[in-house]
């Protein structure tokens, strides 16, 4: 039944199991099964390796290999190598006696092979996890150790002191004055005595102008009131109610048109029959010919005071309430960057804008030299007197678009919102969030948190450290 049976004076023989090597990281596979003396017979008793093999557990790098029983005597020896020279499968499968049984069949040994791409990219990448969670945690130490160290710092005590306020906004330079000159009659023109960039003085001949047509007219008006005069007379002794409201009414019409001519002939502008200039500029247009007749009310000439000067701003309206007339002022051109000009506030307009949120202000500059020319961008600054908390620019800090500095009390620095007011080149002018007399951080903003406790080197105030 799969092999002879072994008596006791017959000698052992050892199994040699028929294994092969299918590929490369697998497991031999023998076939063989052992049949004990006196059970031979027994389904019970055989055992195969791949009965084995499912009790093993064994990873894909491990290889069993049959672990022989040792050879206790020369007599065995010889029988395992007349053993090998059978053929007999019979041989092979010989049973083996229950003694041998006890002694282990197959051992687990682990041959060291080639580990895969796979295994060695997650070995790899499990690493580099380990190595970027360690620098992880050394940068959050650091950070959470720094952040609760005590920080140097050097502070600042704040003064309440009197200041000057700075409004600032853009505008453009006019003249001071500038003047149409017009004439209310239809008058001929005789001679234009004057051209463009022409600098006039007051009183000057501008036109000269052909008065027969106006002296004529007056001359008729002044008759037409003498007669209307006579003719009320007249009806009015012969007590017809009506003729007599009818003469008043002529009278009255008469004497309004000599009015009017008399007015006209008077116009201030002229004098003996010419148009005369009324202040000392400059002609910037003319548009009027001799020997054309000029029209009522149009404009013959332009005349441009240019001895001074007026900036027409735009101030914000946050600022209505805070300037005042006579308010002094600092006015600066693009053409003349590094230079300032004198000015004073000469009008405040009370009228805002609503595009722009802005009121106008008028600011007269001082350009004693003419450097200046009408039509120039200029950006003024008002200066307001007034009294604020000053702090150095480099105690504020901005948030988004807010000012806040750190107020120091009790070892510990407290963020803190501030409403600046106003600056100049080194100072902020605070009108809320800060009180005299109080602490903020002046050196060592970079290292703060709200809330931490710092440790004062110095305290510096406006007259020197202290």
């Amino acid at each position: 039944m799969g092999g002879a049976l072994l008596s006791k004076n017959t000698p052992r023989r050892q199994f040699q199991p028929d294994f092969r090597l299918e590929s490369k990281n697998r497991q031999f596979q023998p076939k063989f099964r052992l049949e004990p003396k006196g059970t031979h017979n027994t389904t019970e008793n055989r055992a195969s390796f791949d009965e084995v093999q499912k009790n093993t557990v064994a990873d894909k790098n491990t290889v069993l290999l049959p672990a022989l029983p040792r050879l206790s005597t020369p007599l065995q020896q010889g029988q395992l190598s007349s053993s090998r020279g059978s053929t007999s499968p019979h041989q092979f499968m010989s049973p083996v006696p229950a003694a041998l049984l006890s002694e282990p069949l197959f051992s687990s040994a682990s041959l060291p092979m080639q580990p895969s791409g796979k295994r060695r990219w997650g070995r790899s990448l499990l690493i580099v996890f380990i190595v970027v969670g360690i620098l992880l945690a050394l940068i959050a130490g650091s950070l959470w150790l720094s952040s609760h160290a005590d920080a140097d710092v050097t502070l600042f005590q704040v003064q309440a002191q009197r200041s000057e306020q700075v409004v600032g906004g853009g505008g453009i330079i006019y003249p001071h004055q500038q003047l149409n000159i017009t004439y209310p009659v239809a008058e001929r023109v005789l001679a234009v005595l004057v051209h463009e960039g022409d600098q006039v003085a007051p009183d000057q001949v501008l036109l000269r102008l052909d008065t027969t047509q106006v002296d004529a007219q007056m001359k008729q008006a002044e008759g037409n009131v003498v007669a209307a005069q006579d003719y009320l007379s007249t009806v009015s002794m012969s007590g017809n109610a009506v003729t007599i409201a009818q003469a008043q009414q002529q009278l009255a019409l008469a004497k309004n048109r000599y009015a009017t001519l008399v007015a006209q002939s008077e116009y201030p502008l002229t004098h003996a029959g010419n148009l005369i200039s009324p202040l000392r500029g400059v002609v910037t247009a003319v548009n009027i010919s001799a020997g054309e007749t000029l029209t009522p009310h149009a404009i013959l000439l332009v005349i441009m005071d240019e001895s001074a000067l007026v900036v027409h701003m735009q101030v914000p309206l946050e600022n209505v309430g805070q300037i005042r007339v006579g308010a002094q002022a600092q006015v600066t051109s693009s053409a003349f960057a590094n230079r300032s000009f004198s000015g004073t506030v000469s009008a405040v307009i009370p009228q805002a804008n609503p595009q722009t949120n802005t009121f106008e202000v008028w600011v007269n500059v001082n350009d004693s030299q003419h450097l200046l020319l009408p039509g120039m961008s200029a950006f003024v600054r008002i200066l307001l007197p007034a009294t604020a908390v000053v702090v150095p620019r480099l105690s504020v800090m901005a948030l988004a678009s807010l000012m806040a500095v750190f107020v120091v009390r009790g070892q510990h620095a407290y963020l803190r919102i501030v409403q600046i007011m106003g600056r100049n080149e080194d100072r902020l002018f605070v009108s809320t969030g800060l009180q005299q007399g109080e602490y903020i951080v002046l050196v060592g903003l970079d290292q703060l948190s709200d809330g931490q406790s710092v440790h004062v080197r110095a305290i510096e105030q406006s007259g020197g450290t202290l």
